[in-house]
């Protein structure tokens, strides 16, 4: 996690300085008429009770949820950094409001947080799933990945005369993963697509729910070769096969799925706002540098 830090540190370093005054220029004019668009979406959702960004706007800050690790949110050398952050502070800046961040790495505890009340929204690469839609309310797509299957290469994969040597050593079907062990962490949507591909297979699947350790942590771990297998968003997955040669990331074990925010049911407004400034954002240069800066850099 540290080494990943510190390349999305220096990459920020370089690209800020090449990038700043393209994204200033681009972006501040979107923001000038910031106020004039909240109006708008408060006038025509306007009912009897008060909006939640009226309650944001009032209280003078936007409180999120997020994960804390290597791409989300993370302190490197006392500066907060991370994608999730990144958008959640320019999107703080949208409102007009302060930001604060609140750390959760277990998502049914962040989704009890957001329909308590305690935060405004979750701000994680939250898959988007049927049963996730009973309980919360979510924004337009940011974008879509697919879970992959992360397992470790062979010990002498670099000496081995050819690469279909070290694909024979490699899961690369579905049916191939009867009576595996794989480690995931607690509460993600992989262990409901396990189910399903083990019904798919006609064996068990043996999976391997960790209640303290965080998707990264268990990539370490394969990569160490302490546990066999996880499963990972893939454009994470890209980013820590950069980090971690052993491993292997090839094999989707998913159909697309939409990654998104995701809001308390009655937060209407908040969510109509959020997808405005999200439209708005992916116009600019901004949304491309940052994607670039967490995912590929």
């Amino acid at each position: 996690m540290r080494e990943l830090q510190k390349r999305a540190f220096n990459s920020y370093r370089l690209l800020s300085i090449l990038f700043i005054i393209a994204i200033s220029f681009s972006f501040s004019s979107c923001l000038k008429d910031n106020q004039l668009k909240l109006d708008q979406i408060l006038v025509e959702e306007k009912g009897p009770k008060k909006f939640r960004i009226e309650e944001i706007q009032e209280r003078g800050k936007l409180i999120a949820v997020t994960n804390y690790n290597a791409n989300d949110y993370f302190v490197y050398r006392g500066e907060p950094m991370g994608y999730q952050f990144e958008k959640l502070k320019m999107f703080s800046e949208f409102l007009g409001v302060g930001l604060e961040i609140i750390v959760a790495n277990d998502i049914p505890e962040a989704i009890q947080m957001v329909n308590s009340g305690e935060c405004d929204l979750i701000a994680m690469g939250m898959t988007v799933t049927k049963d996730r839609k009973k309980k919360l309310s979510f924004t337009d797509p940011f974008f879509t990945t697919r879970q992959m299957l992360v397992q470790r290469k062979p010990d002498n994969w670099r000496k081995m005369a050819t690469y279909d040597e070290i694909e024979k050593s490699l899961i690369r079907e579905v049916h191939e993963m009867a009576a595996i062990t794989i480690h995931i962490q607690k509460g993600t949507v992989y262990e409901r697509n396990l189910e399903y591909l083990s019904e798919l297979v006609g064996d068990d699947i043996n999976v391997v729910t960790d209640p303290v350790l965080i998707t990264d942590q268990l990539i370490n771990l394969v990569a160490e070769g302490k546990i066999p297998y996880t499963i990972c968003d893939e454009n994470l997955a890209q980013l820590y096969e950069k980090i971690y040669p052993d491993i292997d990331i090839k094999t989707a074990v998913s159909f697309p799925q939409e990654i998104a925010w995701a809001v308390k049911k009655s937060s209407d407004s908040l969510k109509t706002a959020i997808n405005y400034w999200q439209q708005e954002f992916n116009k600019t240069l901004t949304a491309n540098y940052l994607y670039q800066k967490y995912f590929v850099s």
